[in-house]
């Protein structure tokens, strides 16, 4: 008896520390996401508000806060097309609409189909016929085509995210561009890294300075004739 107690006891503490493992190994797993996250975060921030100033973009500090800070990479990309190609772009109000629509569309399609399926809960005793389920039907597929809207609006969103990113590094380092993004896509932390690193380089802006060439007189003094 006292043999199969003790069993039963060792069992269980092994079985809790095999628990107590598992739950430090997901705290860790966790942990480390949300540090690497916060690291890029901050070294993005700091390079695009560097950028930004030193290229006289209005309200650079708004690359701090996040969603407002798309605003500020599709102004330095715009001021960069405008500069190279002469071409005037909309990423700023591209990225800043795209990063809300995605997100929010999502957001309330889950709402609608949480509600829906509350609502069939509710009233599951009166819906009994094949025709009350029909009725419902539409809802569940007017949510996925919201949804798939929604995932076609971030995937474009990722893209052009992309793109700007890689005109960064293109007025940063041209001649590196390529090798950066790759970096950027593939290596984690790499991308923020590289832009902390480089957002000293590449044409900048200087403010305009005041002439200090002396004014003329009013009246210039002539010799008695």
């Amino acid at each position: 008896m006292e043999e199969i107690m003790e069993s039963m006891i060792g069992s269980g503490m092994t079985e809790s520390v095999m628990a107590m493992g598992v739950m430090l190994l997901v705290i860790a797993i966790y942990g480390g996401i949300f540090l690497i996250a916060g690291i890029s975060y901050l070294l993005e921030s700091i390079a695009f508000f560097k950028i930004g100033q030193r290229r006289l973009i209005p309200n650079s500090w708004l690359s701090f806060i996040p969603i407002a800070n798309y605003w500020i990479i599709g102004k330095i990309v715009e001021d960069y097309d405008l500069k190279q190609q002469n071409i005037k772009r909309n990423w700023a109000k591209t990225l800043l609409i795209l990063v809300i629509a995605g997100p929010a569309l999502v957001i309330v399609s889950y709402i609608a189909l949480l509600l829906t399926a509350m609502g069939m809960g509710i009233f599951a005793d009166t819906i009994v016929d094949e025709s009350a389920i029909i009725a419902i039907l539409p809802i569940f597929i007017l949510f996925y085509i919201v949804f798939l809207v929604a995932v076609m609006i971030m995937s474009a969103f990722s893209i052009l995210t992309a793109v700007c990113i890689f005109k960064i590094f293109e007025s940063l380092k041209p001649e590196k561009a390529i090798k950066y993004m790759i970096l950027f896509m593939v290596v984690p932390l790499a991308g923020p890294i590289l832009l902390f690193k480089n957002r000293n380089e590449g044409y900048d802006y200087l403010p305009i300075e005041e002439d200090e060439t002396e004014e003329a007189p009013l009246f210039e003094e002539t010799e008695d004739l």
